[in-house]
């Protein structure tokens, strides 16, 4: 086994740290020493605040990031970012390993089916369509030069393969700041659920959620918070928000805060259509407060921290049975538990480390075959 490596961990073209894709690569370079980790800021206007507790290069064109990454063992990046890394590191003479999160190519279809109700056949059938393929030929090809190809889940690493034609070397969960996403020192005072709207209607169904948002509002007691992008949802919440009982805060950059909205929450809310392994759930179960997930999503079915709903109706229906219940306050002790044991940095950061030390060995298995790795 491999004793030391240096990592590099890059991101490019972002304007926040907050979104899911800086998010996994960022906890990662925390779990590491200074001197094995560096992060690589690509053509990037972000907060330098959010990364000032990490060693970091700013760089603006190919060539320098060419220069800086000559003594690293891997440079790591997303998958939506891996042409990128794919280039620049067969320039450098070293070796790239991308975290399949974003799976490039999909999120333009907003609607895609993955569940039990046919999606994988669909998805497979999309990934034969000659202008998908072209679009996404690029993005293949970075991910077959890889010297390392990790999932951020089960359900992503299923849809690698279906829409793709890969596999993963290995699944890796992400990593969440268990010391700031904690549960509060007492329990939330009323019911409130918060619900994420994601990135905006096209993975969050805007009709869907007045329908949901009304359900709550009429069957339960509950305060709903509205998270993420709410801009694309103004015509369709706008009178329910003026009814009361609604409050909107949107993106919040502020990790401490985040983890106080959520620890203050009964429920967490993710009804998108896509999505392959949100953040937003393990954020929450770390602050002690169950989820509800349209989509699979492994920490809840493996764990029973939640519900998977698998369609809308079924959605609304698990929210009212958690709301009208009596579990809510007796889980969120397991919540913790949970993210703690499986999904903080260094737990997480082990198993990358682990996998790229396979890899650095040769000692992977290749791409025929994945082990999911959630004890």
């Amino acid at each position: 086994m491999v004793a030391y490596m240096r990592l590099g961990f890059l991101l490019s073209g972002l304007r926040t740290t907050q979104k899911g894709e800086a998010r996994a690569l960022l906890n990662w370079a925390r779990g590491l020493n200074k001197d094995r980790a560096t992060v690589f800021l690509h053509r990037c206007n972000v907060d330098p605040g959010h990364v000032r507790d990490l060693p970091t290069y700013s760089v603006t064109n190919e060539r320098d990031l060419i220069n800086l990454i000559g003594d690293l063992d891997f440079l790591v990046s997303d998958d939506y970012r891996a042409p990128l890394a794919s280039m620049v590191c067969s320039k450098a003479g070293i070796r790239y390993a991308v975290y399949v999160q974003v799976l490039a190519g999909l999120h333009v279809l907003g609607g895609l089916p993955t569940g039990a109700d046919g999606g994988a056949p669909l998805a497979s059938r999309l990934g034969g369509l000659l202008p998908f393929r072209l679009i996404t030929k690029r993005y293949v090809e970075a991910l077959r030069n890889a010297a390392c190809v990790i999932s951020n889940s089960s359900s992503a690493a299923v849809l690698l393969w279906n829409v793709y034609g890969m596999q993963p070397d290995a699944i890796v969960y992400p990593a969440v700041n268990t010391e700031i996403f904690r549960p509060p020192d007492t329990p939330p005072e009323r019911e409130r659920v918060a619900l994420f709207l994601g990135s905006g209607p096209f993975d969050t169904n805007p009709k869907f959620v007045r329908r949901l948002v009304a359900s709550i509002l009429e069957e339960t007691p509950s305060e709903v918070l509205l998270l993420g992008d709410v801009s694309g949802f103004g015509s369709s919440l706008g009178p329910l928000v003026k009814a009361g009982r609604i409050t909107a805060p949107g993106w919040i950059s502020e990790d401490a805060l985040l983890a106080t909205q959520y620890g203050q929450s009964s429920l967490t809310l993710a009804p998108q259509h896509f999505e392959s392994f949100g953040h937003v759930v393990l954020e929450s179960l770390s602050c002690g407060t169950p989820a509800v997930s349209l989509l699979p999503h492994d920490a809840l079915t493996t764990h029973k921290t939640g519900t998977v709903a698998w369609s809308d109706s079924r959605f609304v229906d698990a929210v009212l049975e958690w709301l009208n219940g009596d579990a809510l306050g007796a889980i969120r002790k397991r919540c913790r538990e949970v993210a703690v044991g499986n999904f903080s940095i260094a737990v997480s950061t082990a198993r990358l480390l682990r996998t790229l030390e396979e890899a650095n060995s040769g000692r992977l298995r290749g791409r025929a075959a994945y082990r999911e790795i959630l004890d």
